[in-house]
């Protein structure tokens, strides 16, 4: 669900960018909070990846809070240079920009040691992690 304030517990929210607007029906219902601890890691995945395609879609700036870590997880962003970079809690990563290649999710350790690669190992290692 979609609310235009932050939620308890969240792992991450966006701000659309300047030139985009949500569609109201996005904000009608109230919003919802799901308990993703409990679910299987692949389905924590699969929504963590789903939040970042939504939030590329609206060109939106993303901030992953310490909720994420949390849950043992950490963001990995992939340049355009092929440099793999941790994104850090509270802070800003801007989906409108050509230098984000991709995101992914994994657990803490996965992309340690490893700061170029090319995009298909990238999102091959998420999908093991």
């Amino acid at each position: 669900q979609w609310s235009d304030s932050r939620l308890h517990n969240a792992f991450a929210s966006f701000v659309a960018g300047a030139n985009v607007r949500i569609p109201a029906f996005k904000l009608r219902t109230s919003a919802v909070e799901q308990n993703l601890a409990a679910t299987t890691k692949g389905l924590m995945q699969k929504a963590v990846i789903s939040f970042f395609r939504t939030a590329q879609k609206y060109s939106a700036i993303v901030m992953i809070h310490a909720r994420m870590e949390e849950l043992g997880l950490k963001v990995y962003a992939l340049e355009s240079t092929h440099t793999v970079a941790q994104v850090d809690s509270d802070l800003p990563l801007d989906l409108s920009e050509s230098y984000v290649q991709a995101v992914t999710i994994a657990e803490a350790e996965a992309y340690k040691g490893l700061t170029v690669v090319s995009k298909g190992k990238f999102i091959n290692l998420g999908n093991e992690a």
